[in-house]
């Protein structure tokens, strides 16, 4: 690999050699990256300018892994081209399991791509570390400038390249990776409309920018329609037709659902500021054009092209940022309405409670007051009912005659069995007071246990997350063939 030197780099602001350390740390990172050899295939897109009033060459294919290396050796078909674009694609797995330093395709189909293309070493870095960078880098032997395109990655899903041009060929040789559905058909579909501008190099990245800014306004949508969905819930909105009466009935799901969305809206307002960084790199590369290029008859009209759609991006990207500002406004407002709403709910809640506990407490009182009514006149006759009870017995005899005895002589029998008896009973009550205190303790601490499991249950869940591995539809309107 041949030595680099950068022009600019945002990833390093004081001398200009400190970041020939990417060169000699290249080896250790390339080692420190993991592949991940699959049957995995390159969509190919090469187009052909020519000064002589022909008209352009595009072709569009795509690549078995096992038939780069020969793809990037034939080359043969650029010699009487006044300019071009070389770009391989490769999609790849959307997989929680493969970290930021992994790439899903051979190690020696990456290497043969980096020395081929000449690409610029700090890419290799920039996936070590997992940050991102969006650099310039002038390399003297091709006399050509190679561009590192790399935001920050969220979560499993990512879109990179990186590029070079060469100022002597005008051909722009390049690789972008990716994990986002229907790339390549979007990405193939605006670099073939743009085939006359092949030959500048910043093409690739406004390609990129555009890309990135279409992805931003499908979020923008989404999230807006999700606000809107919340809001209709809530009733708290600043649209007259959406004001209505909250309709809150599954705290848990709106919650969750309003916590997605403002992580959500978070990724969106990064996106958004990492595009405006590219805009800022795209201009910025745009005023260090190198001479080579101001010489082609049709550079300026092509210059004046890429900066008015640089235009158009760094505005909308401005815009689209501060509408993800307001979406998050709006998530925390949702947000604090609905705990207020829970709030005033459970006061609602606790009011009934405390009105029918009174009710219960007045019921019981008139219901006690009944009872010790008849307490009263019970415990008042009580000694009459029992004396007139045990001298009614015929165990008296009240009749006797002078000298005879009153009391029977089985008088003893009464108490033989009235002592026991009422000691059963004692006993029996006793047995059964004793084991209703048990099982009322039993579920009580059963009701605690399963009280604290539901609740650590609800603090510990959290929403599902969308499944499913998306593959990559390789329909385009342009015709795609293999490579031979």
């Amino acid at each position: 690999m041949s030595s680099t030197a950068p022009l600019e780099t945002p990833l390093a602001t004081s001398k200009p050699k400190e970041m020939q350390q990417y060169d000699y740390d290249y080896a250790g990172h390339l080692e420190a990256l993991s592949f991940r050899p699959r049957i995995a295939s390159f969509t190919y897109i090469e187009v052909r300018n020519f000064e002589d009033g022909r008209d352009n060459v595009t072709e569009v294919g795509v690549l078995r892994e096992d038939e780069v290396s020969k793809w990037l050796a034939d080359d043969r078909c650029y010699e009487a081209c006044s300019g071009g674009l070389r770009l391989l694609l490769h999609f790849g797995q959307q997989d929680l399991a493969l970290g930021p330093s992994t790439i899903d395709f051979g190690k020696s189909v990456f290497t043969d791509i980096m020395d081929a293309f000449h690409l610029p070493k700090a890419y290799v870095k920039a996936i070590h570390d997992d940050t991102g960078i969006f650099g310039r880098f002038w390399e003297h032997k091709t006399n050509s400038t190679g561009y590192v395109l790399k935001p920050l990655s969220a979560v499993v899903m990512y879109l990179n390249g990186l590029y070079t041009h060469c100022h002597h060929t005008a051909i722009t040789t390049g690789l972008i990776r990716f994990n986002f559905p229907n790339v390549s058909r979007d990405l193939i579909a605006s670099v073939v409309a743009s085939a006359s501008l092949a030959s500048h190099p910043m093409l690739v990245a406004i390609v990129y920018a555009e890309w990135q800014m279409k992805r931003l306004s499908t979020m923008s949508k989404t999230i807006g329609s999700e606000l809107l969905a919340i809001e209709r819930i809530t009733g708290h909105t600043v649209i007259h037709g959406l004001k209505r009466k909250p309709q809150l009935t599954d705290h848990h799901s709106i919650t969750s659902q309003l916590s997605k969305t403002s992580y959500v809206i978070a990724s969106a307002e990064l996106y958004a500021a990492s595009l405006g960084e590219v805009c800022t790199f795209i201009r910025e590369s745009l005023d260090r054009i190198m001479p080579e290029h101001k010489r082609r008859d049709s550079f300026s009209e092509d210059d004046q092209v890429i900066r008015d759609r640089l235009m158009c991006l760094t505005s909308s990207a401005r815009q689209l940022l501060l509408k993800f500002v307001m979406y998050q406004k709006r998530a925390q407002f949702q947000l604090s309405t609905i705990y207020n709403l829970i709030a005033q709910q459970d006061s609602m809640a606790n009011i009934e409670v405390a009105k029918d506990s009174k009710s219960i407490a007045r019921a019981s009182q008139r219901d006690s007051t009944s009872m010790k009514t008849i307490a009263v006149l019970t415990t008042s006759f009580l000694p009459a009912t029992w004396v007139s009870s045990f001298f009614a017995m015929p165990l008296f005899n009240w009749n006797a005659a002078p000298g005879e005895a009153v009391l029977g002589e089985r008088f003893w029998i009464y108490w033989a069995l009235t002592l026991p008896l009422t000691l059963a009973v004692m006993a029996s009550w006793w047995t059964w007071m004793s084991w209703r205190e048990r099982q009322n303790a039993n579920q009580d601490r059963l009701d605690r246990q399963s009280a604290a499991w539901n609740s650590s249950k609800f603090t510990e869940s959290s929403p599902s997350s969308e499944s499913g591995d998306k593959k990559e539809r390789k329909t385009s309107s342009f015709e795609v063939k293999p490579w031979n």
